[in-house]
This record gives C-alpha cells, sequence and structure tokens, in this order.
C-alpha cells in the first residue's frame, strides 16, 4: 500500500494536496465502497490529467503503474472470483502446494478481452470440496462447467498454476490425475482441443482481462513449453506414472 501511495505522491505532487493525498491513502486502506471510491478518482484520472497535460512520460507511465495496482484483486487461499469488466487484473500469491486455476471465455473481438474470467486457489490443489472453503458448486464442478461453455465458437482459456512444492513432472501429473465422481476434469483441460491451457510453475500469478499472464521473477518460476506440456499429459494419462 505504501509503494502504492508513494508512486500517486511522484506523479503528482505538482497537483494533489496533502488532504487529498491523506484521504486517498485513507481510503485505499479499505474495503468496500470507500476503497472503490477511491479507484474510481484513479482510474477517472481526476488527478492524473493535470500532469498529462505536460507530456511527462514518466509521471505517465507512473499514472498507469497506479491503475494497474488499483484494479487488481487479489483472491486468498481457498478463495475464487469472477470478473467480468474490463480492467480487473485477477491475482494469487502463496502458492506452494497449492494450485490456482484460472477459466476464462466469451471473448470479446471487439475490445480484446474476456468477458468471464475465474481464479480459483485450491487449497492443497484439491479439485473437490476441500479445495475452496464454503463453496458450492466444487471446483471440479465448474472446471465441468467451463468445460461444457467452451466450444469452437467459445473457446476458452485456462492457466493452472502449481506452486514451488509441486514442480517436478511427477507431482504436477499426480495432481492432474486427481479423479472425482469417475471424471478427471484437469486431464479433460488439457486434452479439450477448444481450450488454449497453459502450465505455469510459480509461487503467484496475475490474469489480464485479455488473457495474459506474469508470474514471478524467481528462476524457478516459468511458463512450460509446447513440448514439455505434451509431455506432462502423457505422464498424466500413463496407467502408472512412477
Amino acid at each position: 500500500m505504501q509503494s502504492l501511495i508513494s508512486s500517486f505522491r511522484h506523479a503528482t505532487s505538482m497537483s494533489i494536496s496533502s488532504n487529498e493525498l491523506n484521504r486517498l491513502q485513507s481510503d485505499l486502506s479499505y474495503t468496500g465502497t470507500r476503497r472503490d471510491q477511491a479507484v474510481e478518482k484513479i482510474n477517472s484520472n481526476k488527478f492524473g490529467r493535470r500532469i498529462g497535460k505536460t507530456n511527462n512520460t514518466e509521471k505517465q507511465n507512473t499514472i498507469r503503474t497506479l491503475s494497474r495496482e488499483a484494479n487488481t484483486h487479489n483472491v486468498p487461499m481457498g478463495k475464487r472470483y469472477v470478473a467480468t469488466d474490463t480492467k480487473t487484473i485477477l491475482r494469487t500469491e502463496g502458492l506452494t502446494y497449492c494450485t490456482g486455476i484460472g477459466l476464462l471465455d466469451k471473448f470479446d473481438q471487439n475490445n480484446g478481452y474476456y468477458q468471464n474470467r475465474s481464479l480459483m486457489h485450491l487449497i492443497g490443489g484439491s479439485i473437490d470440496d476441500t479445495g475452496l472453503i464454503l463453496a458450492d458448486p466444487n471446483p471440479a464442478s465448474l472446471i465441468n462447467e467451463f468445460l461444457e461453455r467452451s466450444t469452437t465458437e467459445n473457446p476458452g482459456k485456462a492457466i493452472l498454476t502449481f506452486g514451488e512444492a509441486n514442480s517436478s513432472d511427477y507431482m504436477r501429473a499426480m495432481l492432474l490425475r486427481q479423479d472425482l465422481n469417475g471424471a478427471q476434469p484437469l486431464i479433460s483441460l488439457l486434452s479439450a482441443s477448444d481450450i488454449d491451457c497453459q502450465i505455469v510453475t510459480s509461487p503467484q500469478v496475475s490474469i489480464e482481462p485479455d488473457g495474459t499472464i506474469s508470474i514471478s521473477s524467481i528462476p524457478q518460476a516459468r511458463i512450460l513449453n509446447e513440448r514439455e506440456v505434451i509431455n506432462l499429459k502423457k505422464l498424466a494419462t500413463d496407467d502408472d506414472p512412477t
């Protein structure tokens, strides 16, 4: 939060009073209406438009960074969040044994964003009732609903982010093989022709409205390439992955 305010002070030092800054800082520390109103001020460029007249590239970049941070929704462990607007960035962190699953569909060709975006932070990577806290339906059912919606006319995108403790092919394969009521939803995500499925190893992931992802900068964090995904799928579907 302090870095957010520092950036805002730097970007608007010529146009924002101390009282305005203090009020903004207070509002951003809350949840609900007060924070929403502060975010709306940032998005409407109420303060930044005066700076914009200076054509100062550095200050304009700071305003954009501020807007990005203000529009990021952090998904806690055991929770799920759905976004349908053009700005919200979905983010989750602290993935160790947990798995982050992003499901995106209804792509708007004209505006370049997915109109239906969700991100789940599954406890222990479980797709049953223990994966999400007080969730109804459970993660497996949500994945199955997504699979049913994804068609040639409405292609989907799935982003599976495995935590640091599950970075080996063997551990990822075991999580993918989870079976619930005779079905393997995660294997189905990998196999579906109408779904672009990305596999990631990282303690955190952010998903932009257009489906672009960013991950941790640590050396172990990476996005698997196409060949690695194919090999992982073979391992996960092998009768004896050991």
